[in-house]
């Protein structure tokens, strides 16, 4: 974590009920703080619902690709509470603590497939470059149609945006959340 304090406090639960009520009609649970953060501000809270959505239930790529590129975008972002989150995500798509370890190594880590080592490049050229190389692209093309490259490129614009919005709020992991670290320390891997 960057700060060790909220530069903007998130909502209490109570008024982040309130909020979700009046704009969806419904409750999301569990209250978190990243969702807290965004009832702050109700008319960004709801403009970005249909993005979410999509990315977490019609995404064209797998659970696994998109934990690989927001894991990765989290880490160049240095989000310690993008990746807390998305290492608990990531198990649940099939990420072990090996995976975990080599999102801090790259596309060049030992046992990515093909495609997941194009994905972390891409993931990579866009953040240091604003672009994908041609190179990338065309491992990309062997695998991904345009919708899903079109899914990609918006999941780690996404992400990258939220990783920036967490870092310079000071959004804290939750009371009872591990920290990335925690996720795969027992390998030693990690650079920072």
């Amino acid at each position: 974590m960057r700060l060790t304090k909220p530069r903007i406090e998130p909502v209490t639960p109570n008024k982040l009920r309130e909020v979700q009520l009046d704009l969806f009609g419904e409750v999301q649970s569990p209250a978190l703080n990243v969702t807290r953060l965004w009832a702050i501000h109700p008319k960004l809270m709801a403009a970005q619902r249909n993005l979410q959505r999509h990315i977490f239930r019609d995404l064209t790529i797998s659970q696994r690709l998109r934990e690989l590129a927001i894991l990765r975008i989290g880490w160049l972002c240095k989000s310690g509470y993008e990746l807390a989150q998305h290492a608990e995500f990531g198990r649940r798509a099939g990420l072990d603590s090996n995976d975990l370890a080599r999102i801090t190594e790259g596309p060049s880590g030992d046992g990515w497939t093909q495609l997941e080592s194009a994905v972390i490049r891409a993931v990579d050229e866009m953040f240091e470059d604003a672009f994908i190389g041609t190179d990338t692209w065309e491992t990309l093309r062997e695998e991904l149609d345009e919708q899903q490259l079109l899914d990609l490129l918006s999941v780690v614009g996404r992400y990258w945006c939220v990783s920036v919005i967490l870092n310079s709020t000071g959004v804290q992991l939750e009371e009872n959340a591990r920290a990335f670290e925690d996720h795969i320390s027992k390998h030693g891997r990690i650079q920072k």
